[in-house]
């Protein structure tokens, strides 16, 4: 990372056509960034595929750049409205019914139990099948927030616990998920 004054000043040139000082900003927060898009992500190739995009908007905009915040959190704002972007397109799957699926599901048991309506999804099935995977704390936090879209609030006074300690379980739950979803999809 900068120190601020070394930031503002290649953020100057930056804006005035230095490509020498858009290479140096680059480098300096392709790192932290690559990182930060990890541990939201779990998949390498997506963080730096994020991170990228990330600093390519930020040079192409940067004249837009009013310098009353750090360049650094300027990048981490774009990057978490690319993140939000990311994680609406991951989900934005079309989901199809298990009569579509069926004939692709060589052991059919083994992803979803005989007394399920025929109706299920395969997608309600995999969401299933991985919430069984997580601890017990986790899987009672997304349960209530998700399935039964209880407030944090409401999801703290039936759990008893904090209304903090439901958003840090929430925040690992989601994180423990995503990795348990990717090793489940490679399966």
């Amino acid at each position: 990372m900068l120190e601020k004054q070394e930031e503002q000043s290649l953020v100057d040139l930056a804006k005035a056509g230095d490509q020498q000082a858009v290479i140096q900003l680059y480098k300096a927060y392709l790192p932290a960034l690559c990182r930060f898009f990890y541990s939201h992500t779990g998949n390498t190739e997506d963080a730096k595929d994020l991170s990228q995009d990330t600093l390519i908007d930020a040079f192409v905009n940067i004249l837009k750049f009013k310098g009353q915040a750090r360049f650094k959190n300027w990048l981490y704002q774009i990057g978490k409205f690319k993140l939000a972007d990311w994680w609406r397109e991951k989900y934005k799957k079309p989901t199809i019914s298990l009569e579509e699926f069926c004939p692709v599901i060589k052991n059919f048991d083994e992803f979803i139990d005989e007394d399920k309506n025929s109706g299920d999804t395969v997608k309600e099935a995999a969401v299933q099948k991985i919430m069984k995977m997580l601890p017990e704390k986790y899987r009672l936090v997304l349960e209530y927030r998700f399935l039964k879209n209880y407030s944090i609030k409401e999801t703290a006074l039936e759990l008893n616990i904090t209304e903090g300690n439901v958003k840090v379980i929430q925040f690992r739950a989601l994180r423990k998920a995503a990795l348990v979803s990717q090793a489940y999809e490679q399966q």
